[in-house]
């Protein structure tokens, strides 16, 4: 925590008013990463800065926005990979699986109007819509299954707490044993 003199010179140049960006400071990739409601940080009037803390680790407090070149958005910390983007069409239909890699700070929830947990600091919602369920149909966890040869796509969208949204489009081909 942070705090300020009221009879110092102020020489960080925070006073009782400020806002502040709150980051995570990732020490593997260098970046700094920013947390949900990082930017609604304020130097109370005895000088400190409240902060939250999920997880043990290196945080920076900023008197502005940090250089988007320097951060990486909650968004682009976010991970969406299949299990497998061929699925073979056969009596036991042939599954695969989008997963989705949330960073600590944020959680799956139902409704963004559900409060996320204490472990995270913010919640989102996931969405997977197959382009053309004919060829191959998803869940609402991610689970594909292959139902006809052809090509597809299954979209999976995230919308964090904000309201910010990220889209991942995901090729997915099914084809026949020979």
């Amino acid at each position: 925590m942070y705090k300020s003199s009221k009879n110092s010179s102020n020489i960080e140049g925070i006073t009782p008013g400020d806002k502040v960006y709150l980051y995570h400071y990732n020490e593997r990739s260098g970046m700094l990463e920013t947390v949900p409601y990082g930017y609604q940080a304020a130097v109370d009037d005895e000088g400190y800065v409240t902060i939250n803390i999920l997880h043990c680790s290196s945080y920076v407090i900023y008197t502005k926005e940090a250089d988007a070149s320097l951060c990486l958005s909650l968004r682009e910390q976010i991970k969406v990979t299949p299990s497998r983007i061929t699925l073979a069409l056969a009596e036991d239909a042939d599954r695969g699986k989008i997963e989705v890699k949330l960073p600590i700070t944020l959680e799956w929830v139902e409704t963004l109007d559900m409060p996320a947990s204490q472990s995270a600091a913010g919640g989102v919602t996931i969405e997977f819509i197959s382009e053309n369920s004919d060829i191959a149909e998803v869940d609402s966890n991610g689970n594909i299954t292959a139902k006809a040869p052809g090509n597809t796509a299954i979209k999976t969208i995230i919308t964090l707490y904000r309201k910010k949204v990220k889209k991942v489009e995901t090729r997915i081909t099914v084809k026949t044993l020979d």
